[in-house]
């Protein structure tokens, strides 16, 4: 997907950073903070929303529901099932992250997936990935932490025009 290339200023940067420590304050409180008219804030963000920079979105922490066996695991699938594959793993509500990708040699989907125990972790594995067929479980890493998810990622300063 070739990136997108728009213009962005310090301002952007700064209202970006206030919104990365408090995606909930008010364009007012934003504004207040970084000695700008509200509106001002306002325009920037809705830009940066319209130009698909920002998203808002929820996170939910899955601890709190029971999900405590993470794991990432990379499968290896012939081009031709790719699609299929990945829409078939879409459905299940365990997956939190899906990519697909390329080596020279192969084709490969990695995931990280959330269970409650062990033993589901190790039934999506060993019985529920092989009976999609014609894909093969190439590795899989119990995750006990996750240090950093996307929704932490930023910009650093140097990629606004300043």
């Amino acid at each position: 997907m070739p990136a997108r290339k728009f213009l962005y200023d310090e301002l952007d940067f700064r209202i970006i950073s206030e919104l990365k420590k408090n995606a909930r304050a008010s364009t007012t409180e934003i504004a207040d903070m970084l000695g700008v008219a509200g509106r001002t804030v306002r325009r920037h963000i809705e830009r940066l929303v319209e130009n698909g920079v920002i998203h808002f979105n929820v996170y939910i922490d899955p601890v709190p529901f029971g999900y405590v066996v993470g794991a990432d695991v990379f499968l290896e699938v012939s081009l031709n099932r790719q699609e299929e594959i990945m829409e078939k793993l879409l459905d299940c509500s365990e997956v939190v992250y899906l990519a697909s990708g390329r080596q020279l040699d192969s084709n490969e989907i990695s995931l990280h997936v959330n269970f409650k125990n062990n033993e589901q972790l190790f039934d999506f594995i060993y019985e529920f990935l092989p009976s999609l067929g014609n894909l093969k479980v190439k590795s899989f890493a119990w995750v006990p932490r996750v240090i950093r998810m996307m929704h932490h990622w930023a910009p650093q300063k140097k990629d606004f025009c300043l």
